[in-house]
């Protein structure tokens, strides 16, 4: 869990989103992202490297408690 997580921050990022957003066998995705998928990973879908990277977030998520994240946008302001 540990080695996937540091790989899912690190160099395989990309691969492991292209995945999650191409790779899907049971929902219709966009041409462009199966046709990424396709080429990019050589349709390697990483099972057993996500399932261990959910796995870790799911345990990692346990030792802080929720908080309100506030995302910047153009001409925003914080709440008072």
């Amino acid at each position: 869990e540990l080695l996937g997580a540091v790989l899912y921050t690190g160099p395989m990022f990309e691969k492991y989103n292209t995945v999650n957003r191409g790779g899907a066998l049971n929902t219709e995705q966009p041409e462009f992202m199966r046709n990424k998928f396709k080429d990019f990973c050589l349709l390697n879908r990483y099972t057993t490297s996500i399932h261990a990277i959910n796995s870790a977030i799911l345990k990692l998520s346990k030792l802080q408690d929720a908080l309100v994240v506030y995302r910047g946008f153009s001409g925003g302001r914080l709440p008072e």
